[in-house]
């Protein structure tokens, strides 16, 4: 885990930023390799908290990111994976997201895996 030395206040609901921490947490867990570790990271940019999950697992091709946070989508669906699930966890913190006012993506890591990312608003006189 790496925090900003102080984390400002952000405009959020807890209880559902939580959700959308859980799900990120719960994908690279199932996602990445067995005891491999998984990175939380968040700093201030330009008056939002950007936050990252940042797994070691195998990494999403860019031809099947556009739908990842899509309803009912989900990273090889074409394939029978007993780990996947009903590809709603993603279009769940998209929307939750969204509704706070801040954005989600994804992206490669450069050693290899993937890191999902949100922000959130920061300040309190907004």
């Amino acid at each position: 885990i790496q925090l900003p030395k102080e984390m400002p206040q952000v405009w959020a609901d807890s209880r559902r930023t939580v959700q959308v921490l859980v799900n990120l947490l719960s994908n690279a867990n199932k996602f990445g390799p067995a005891d491999s570790d998984i990175y939380l990271k968040a700093e201030t940019v330009d008056g939002y908290l950007l936050v990252r999950v940042i797994d070691s697992g195998p990494g999403i091709p860019v031809e099947e990111r556009g739908y990842i946070f899509r309803r009912f989508k989900h990273y090889g669906q074409d394939r029978v994976d007993p780990k996947a699930g009903s590809g709603l966890g993603l279009s769940v913190v998209k929307a939750i997201i969204e509704a706070q006012e801040g954005q989600t993506g994804i992206e490669d890591c450069p050693e290899g895996g993937t890191q999902f990312w949100f922000t959130l608003k920061t300040g309190v006189d907004q």
